[in-house]
């Protein structure tokens, strides 16, 4: 049976995807937006994360690490993020919890086994949705995982970035009822200098899944002076492609916080849209036809 690195399980989730939920968040991505918000989702292995708050200075995590990475001087602590080598150690004896690893490997039938804890509250609607990171970059486990999934009756979603090969996407459509499909900017080099890549494969694969008949929900997060000036074009490519549905959400700062857990320098800040703005944004697909969310 084969295993994905899994870091995070959302239960009673209730937005991404239609109706209650559990959301699957799958390690490694291809892309380094500039806005992440789970940057702890974007190395593919296991990595430290601390919770400083948390934290009661006992000093076990540097008796116990044999890499070097807790170095406690005159009153003063220092991790070494880049040293670590996700052993665990430090995690098992640390009292307070304040140190734990993101990322466990997790075979399709224990994810499926956590899916099912909450079917109670699927109803007609809800299901088990798969993020990340960007999960199609882990095809084997995330098919085997849907497959197991569709055995039993449950709806299935996966939240894309698009930047994974078109044959990752071939082995899992036959599973997957709706594909939550990012679109973050229409101009290729914007969308490099924000993402690290061009978007050329992600525009391609969007047209391959709609001419393949997958049920697909673009999802946009409208960022003031990066990609509000694209709407329109993104719209009228939406139109042509004949997709229906849109979400449109405002830039948020959610997530911040976590980079400094992982060692990581802090991200660069954007400004959100107004209610306003957003609202007229929205208006702009609509007169195109496409219903938003």
């Amino acid at each position: 049976m084969k295993k994905g690195m899994v870091f995070d399980i959302q239960r009673f989730s209730v937005h991404d995807g239609p109706g209650i939920r559990v959301n699957i968040f799958l390690k490694g991505c291809a892309l380094r937006c500039r806005w992440c918000h789970n940057p702890e989702g974007l190395r593919p292995e296991s990595q430290l994360l601390f919770h400083e708050e948390a934290c009661i200075g006992c000093g076990r995590c540097a008796a116990v690490c044999p890499h070097g990475v807790y170095v406690q001087k005159d009153g003063l602590r220092r991790i070494f993020f880049e040293r670590c080598r996700a052993c665990g150690r430090c995690a098992e004896e640390c009292p307070a919890q304040a140190l734990k690893l993101v990322g466990a490997l997790m075979s399709a039938g224990e994810v499926c086994a956590e899916a099912e804890k909450e079917s109670a509250f699927f109803s007609k609607e809800g299901g088990v949705t798969f993020s990340g990171g960007e999960p199609l970059l882990q095809p084997d486990f995330l098919r085997e995982a849907l497959y197991l999934l569709k055995q039993k009756g449950y709806h299935t979603a996966v939240e894309t970035s698009g930047a994974a090969p078109w044959d990752n996407f071939r082995k899992v459509t036959g599973f997957v009822d709706l594909f939550l499909y990012d679109y973050k900017l229409f101009d290729s080099k914007q969308h490099k200098k924000y993402t690290g890549r061009d978007n050329g494969m992600i525009r391609e694969n969007l047209r391959r899944l709609k001419q393949a008949g997958a049920e697909i929900r673009i999802r946009i997060p409208v960022i003031r002076d990066v990609n509000d000036g694209e709407l329109e074009l993104i719209a009228q490519e939406l139109e042509t492609l004949g997709i229906g549905c849109v979400e449109l959400f405002p830039y948020h700062r959610i997530g911040v916080s976590k980079y400094r857990r992982i060692g990581c320098p802090p991200p660069e800040l954007f400004e959100a849209p107004s209610p306003e703005m957003m609202e007229g944004y929205r208006q702009l697909f609509r007169q195109k036809g496409i219903r938003t969310l």
